[in-house]
């Protein structure tokens, strides 16, 4: 069902959307009850599936509307190879909250001319000096939580409202509550399909995995990747992510990239892939 006079979009077509939440704003949408079951019965069906595999289902069934947000990380840049191959056409971005290192955007121009697909850069509405001219400084350094909800969710917000699925890099053995992540399922926090293309596997898979496709990386995740392969680490890629409560009990979290600041030497934490 669509607005009379209006072209249906791929939720509406479907079925995302009843006769009562059309008109919801597209950040808060919510699945019908088919819809939900739909997805589980989907995720449970590609539970075994090959990543891969996994991103040309979610191709197949929401391109063009489907996107992927990406820090550049060592998992996002798996997934984006993966991509190139099979629909290079997909909207891939990076948010850039003005905070981010030069090393990661040159990585992002090195994969881009590897893959000769773009990925996209989206920003907030306000620069950096404009953001912290209005607010007396660099918010980061005493409010993380409005750093981030300002430089980040809200621009993960309005692109998320021109898509109907998207992808992400979270492996299931990153923390304790990932092992029961689906494989596909309804991302209530922005209202849209979430597509999590890595199954259950251990690190020395993945590793592997990422050396054969001789994706670009951040330097310092190299060593890393040859000891996963070898099997000489257990979970090379997770402590950024995994030890994230543990150190936020202990000291005031650092919400991403709206963290960082120009004399930092600590590593910017991830973005979404």
């Amino acid at each position: 069902m669509s607005v009379a006079g209006s072209e249906p979009t791929t939720c509406q077509r479907a079925g995302f959307y009843d006769g009562q939440t059309q008109a919801v704003p597209r950040h808060v949408r919510e699945p019908s009850a088919d819809t939900l079951a739909v997805l589980a019965s989907e995720s449970e069906r590609l539970e075994s599936a090959a990543a891969e595999d996994v991103l040309a289902w979610a191709i197949e069934r929401y391109f063009p509307r489907f996107t992927m947000a990406t820090g550049l990380g060592p998992e996002g840049c798996v997934i984006i190879s993966m991509l190139a191959k099979i629909e290079p056409r997909v909207y891939v971005f990076n948010l850039d909250t003005g905070y981010q290192f030069a090393e990661t955007l040159a990585l992002r121009e090195q994969i881009m001319a590897k893959y000769r697909m773009p990925i996209h850069l989206e920003r907030p509405a306000e620069t950096v000096a404009e953001y912290e001219a209005a607010r007396g400084g660099p918010v980061y350094r005493h409010d993380s939580d409005t750093c981030c909800r300002d430089r980040k969710v809200r621009v993960l917000e309005r692109v998320a409202a021109r898509f109907d699925a998207w992808a992400t890099g979270v492996r299931r053995e990153q923390s304790p509550t990932r092992p029961i992540r689906p494989i596909v399922q309804w991302d209530k926090k922005f209202g849209m399909v979430k597509v999590n293309p890595w199954p259950a596997g251990p690190s020395k898979t993945f590793g592997s995995e990422l050396s054969a496709r001789a994706s670009p990386i951040m330097p310092c995740t190299t060593k890393a990747i040859r000891a996963s392969a070898a099997g000489h680490a257990r979970e090379p890629f997770a402590p950024a992510r995994t030890t994230r409560r543990a150190v936020g009990a202990a000291r005031p979290k650092p919400n991403a990239a709206c963290t960082r600041r120009p004399n930092d030497s600590v590593g910017e934490p991830p973005n979404p892939a």
